[in-house]
């Protein structure tokens, strides 16, 4: 949990120690995973926002839908193609040590199987690296 203290987050749950129904009223909420949209937005506040970057089911998509017919609270999708030079500008950020990104493990494209099960397995506190080339 440390490293995402050192990142600025004033506040850090464990997500298998930390209920759902548990939780507060938040403001803005950004998920990742996208398989429990409407429960979470039961957690904004009354002119919340919900931005979500992942699809998990057809049911993250009618949830979706009908937050936008239904009341203030709204979950909205973002999808990103960022232009090349933005990816440039990012590089240069990190290589001048401006930006940390959290990696926690770097996997030989031979074990990328092992990636993938790490990612399902969850827990995960920074990026699994696919290593291409040796």
């Amino acid at each position: 949990m440390q490293p995402v203290r050192d990142l600025g987050a004033d506040t850090v749950l464990d997500r298998r120690l930390t209920r759902v129904e548990d939780l507060g009223s938040f403001d803005a909420i950004i998920d990742t995973v996208g398989s429990d949209l409407l429960q979470y937005r039961q957690h904004l506040s009354e002119h919340g926002r919900m931005v979500t970057i992942a699809f998990s089911s057809v049911r993250s998509i009618a949830a979706i839908a009908f937050s936008a017919i239904y009341g203030r609270k709204r979950i909205r999708s973002f999808g990103g193609k960022p232009p090349r030079g933005l990816i440039a500008d990012l590089t240069n950020a990190v290589e001048a040590g401006a930006m940390m990104p959290v990696i926690q493990e770097v996997h030989p494209i031979e074990k990328i199987a092992d990636a993938h099960r790490a990612l399902e397995a969850g827990g995960v506190r920074g990026k699994h690296v696919i290593r291409i080339r040796a």
